[in-house]
């Protein structure tokens, strides 16, 4: 996209990262803690608030990739317009829009395969 003149945003994939690292830290720096201190009864109340911040942090990476970055596979800008393209993500069976253009079900292994299944009333 670079030889088309368009300038790539990160932003999405920085957020991704920082989730990451710092739900890795939280992991890192509670085992180190534990193996420093050597008696989980000192640092139990430690470890459940650590194990819960860890939880809250994957979930809401969980959501970012899931429902905030979908199948973006480009975020950027030409000229002042922005540009995010989607690419149809499915496992096994999933409602999308195909490439026929109809809502229905993809059935198939890759975009090749794909076959629109009428779904009722759509």
């Amino acid at each position: 996209m670079k030889s088309l003149g368009f300038k790539q945003s990160n932003i999405y994939t920085d957020i991704r990262l920082a989730l990451g690292f710092a739900a890795c830290t939280i992991a890192g720096v509670t085992f180190y803690y534990d193996y420093t201190v050597s008696n989980f009864e000192k640092t139990k109340e430690f470890t459940l608030y650590a194990v819960i911040t860890y939880f809250v942090l994957n979930a809401i990476l969980t959501w970012w990739v899931w429902g905030v970055e979908g199948g973006k596979v480009f975020v950027g800008e030409r000229n002042g317009v922005k540009v995010r393209p989607y690419v149809c993500v499915c496992v096994c069976v999933c409602v999308c829009v195909c490439v026929c253009g109809r809502v229905g079900f993809w059935e198939g292994g890759t975009m090749a395969d794909c076959m629109c299944v009428r779904v009722g009333g759509l």
